[in-house]
């Protein structure tokens, strides 16, 4: 271990000393007690399992975190390349396809249709970018420009409402 490495392990533990004993006397002593239930539970639920893992992982690669961290990547590298194989999920992703087709045409084609979509919740981001790509292969022109322009209005319209869901709940 090299001198610098001494030092940080030394500041990080006087660091998670003083988060662990200083911090709670400190709350606890200025009234505020209450937040400690909170903070004994993020404790708890976070940190521990948060550790654990890095054990594990640690364990399991017998390597630093740089290193778990590139074998990880293999991994999920090689594990998405073998879902590539999986019948269902090329069915699905296939369907979904059709479906973005189906959208912009009948986006194009039928008024009724126009509305309904401009008046509904929208998609949400994942659904969005797959009617995103498909659209240069559905339209062209200036249809293409304004069903894109379209869809990221929606998506906006979208993204304001949930993001005011989560302000009216956090101030129940």
């Amino acid at each position: 271990m090299t001198r610098l490495g001494v030092i940080a392990a030394t500041v990080g533990s006087a660091v998670g000393l003083g988060n662990i004993w200083r911090f709670p006397y400190e709350a606890g002593a200025n009234g505020g007690g209450a937040f400690l239930v909170v903070y004994l539970a993020c404790v708890f639920v976070i940190g521990i399992p948060a550790m654990i893992s890095e054990f594990v992982i640690g364990r399991a690669t017998h390597s630093n975190a740089r290193k778990a961290m590139k074998l990880s990547e293999e991994f999920f590298h090689k594990a998405h390349a073998r879902e590539a194989g999986c019948l269902i999920c090329s069915r699905m992703d296939d369907r979904l396809m059709r479906y973005a087709y189906t959208v912009a045409a009948l986006w194009k084609e039928d008024k009724e249709f126009k509305e309904a979509l401009g008046k509904s919740k929208g998609f949400c981001l994942h659904h969005t970018e797959s009617l995103v790509r498909i659209a240069p292969e559905a339209l062209s022109g200036p249809d293409l420009a304004e069903y894109i322009s379209f869809l990221f209005s929606l998506l906006k319209t979208n993204l304001d409402r949930v993001q005011h869901d989560d302000w009216w709940m956090t101030q129940k």
